[in-house]
C-alpha cells in the first residue's frame, strides 16, 4: 500500500518530463514499443519468482508500474496526430448540458 503511494508521487512528477520527451522526440512509437515491452518483461518474469524473492518481486513491480505509467503518457502523446481538431480537447462521449 505505502509502495503504491510512492509511486504514484514519482508518476506525478515524472508523467510531465516524459510527456515533453514524447512530443519534442520524433520517436514516439519506439518509446512506446520500449516502454510497453519493458513493462510486459517485467510482469511476466513475476511469474518465477518463489516464496524468497520477494525483494525481486518488488523491483520487478516497480519497474512493470512505472513502464506503464510511462507508456500511457506516451501513447497520449498520439492523440493530437490523431483526432481531427474538431474533436481536440474533447472529454467522454457524452454531449454537454445546460
Amino acid at each position: 500500500m505505502a509502495g503504491e503511494a510512492v509511486l504514484g508521487l514519482e508518476r506525478f512528477g515524472r508523467n510531465d518530463i516524459v510527456g515533453a520527451i514524447a512530443d519534442y522526440g520524433n520517436r514516439k512509437k519506439q518509446c512506446l514499443a520500449a516502454t510497453a515491452y519493458l513493462g510486459a518483461a517485467a510482469a511476466m518474469a513475476m511469474f518465477w519468482l518463489q516464496g524468497s524473492d520477494y525483494i525481486v518481486g518488488g523491483v520487478l513491480f516497480i519497474i512493470a508500474n512505472v513502464s506503464f505509467g510511462a507508456s500511457v503518457v506516451i501513447y497520449n502523446s498520439f492523440l493530437p496526430e490523431i483526432a481531427p481538431p474538431e474533436q481536440r480537447g474533447r472529454r467522454g462521449v457524452a454531449p454537454r448540458r445546460g
